[in-house]
């Protein structure tokens, strides 16, 4: 599906003028939204052809040990599926080798925030695309930009934002999702950002709900990005990034047996919640 952004139709300044038009206040979340409009949204629909478990597993950022540790303690064959909720990168140690090593295993993925930043550097650095707004220029995501091989750079930019699984009645984002919203409808810079829902709009931080408590189904969405709070479980939603960058936990939600199984961070790589 073509997404058209609002930058696109508008430029900043035709942009700024609708956000003051608007009449209700526009929170840090909704102006992002409008400037740093990502790539156009992507729903993949995966049928797998295997009789493996499908394994999803929450924010790596770069925890390659943990991600080792965590697979071999389910026993990980080729039978099975490896897919991540987004953020391989940035944060933690071994990013590029995390990328490196998903590529081998073939592991699908959903794109996170993090990694989008990534491309985003990848593209202005190799004349492709304008400079990243609202990401800092001395800051480690360009580096690894930098350091990105051609094929590990195709890896990550051919995820999706959205992975329906319809065997398991399951979506994966990395973020979220509004309820009551097609999916291919959905904003691409909420399903990489939104934590919660203010009176009923997206936002990242502070402000409302968390926005899985909302979720109404009929299918299940597993996802991460919220580490703050850690894992969450509610009716139709389970969030799984538990914080393995902060020297907690890395998640993995096993289909179809809907079980979860954990490994401790061999260490804190970064301050909580830095970025």
């Amino acid at each position: 599906m073509k997404t058209t952004t609002w930058l696109a139709l508008f430029g900043v300044v035709g942009v700024s003028a609708l956000l003051l038009k608007s009449c209700r206040p526009v929170g840090r979340h909704q102006r992002l939204r409008a400037l740093c409009a990502p790539v156009p949204l992507r729903v993949d629909v995966h049928s797998p052809n295997t009789t493996g478990r499908m394994i999803i597993v929450g924010d790596v950022h770069g925890c390659l040990a943990e991600l080792e540790l965590l697979l071999a303690s389910l026993n990980f064959t080729s039978q099975d599926t490896l897919l991540l909720v987004g953020d391989l990168v940035g944060k933690g140690p071994l990013s590029i080798e995390v990328v490196e090593q998903a590529m081998k295993i073939g592991a699908m993925a959903v794109l996170g925030n993090h990694d989008w930043t990534v491309l985003r550097w990848y593209a202005y650095e190799h004349g492709e695309g304008p400079y990243p707004i609202y990401s800092n220029p001395d800051g480690p995501h360009r580096q690894l930009a930098l350091q990105l091989t051609a094929p590990q750079h195709a890896y990550l930019a051919q995820l999706p934002h959205i992975i329906n699984l319809p065997q398991y009645h399951t979506i994966v984002v990395h973020a979220g999702l509004v309820p009551g919203v097609a999916l291919k409808d959905q904003n691409p810079y909420d399903v990489l950002h939104m934590r919660n829902l203010h009176n009923g709009d997206p936002s990242e931080v502070g402000e409302g709900v968390p926005w899985p408590s909302q979720w109404q189904g009929p299918e299940r969405v597993v996802f991460g990005h919220d580490a703050r709070r850690g894992l969450q479980q509610y009716p139709f939603a389970i969030g799984i990034d538990t914080g393995c960058v902060y020297g907690k936990e890395l998640t993995a939600y096993v289909l179809p047996a809907c079980s979860l199984h954990h490994v401790p961070a061999q260490r804190q790589y970064c301050a909580p919640h830095s970025g």
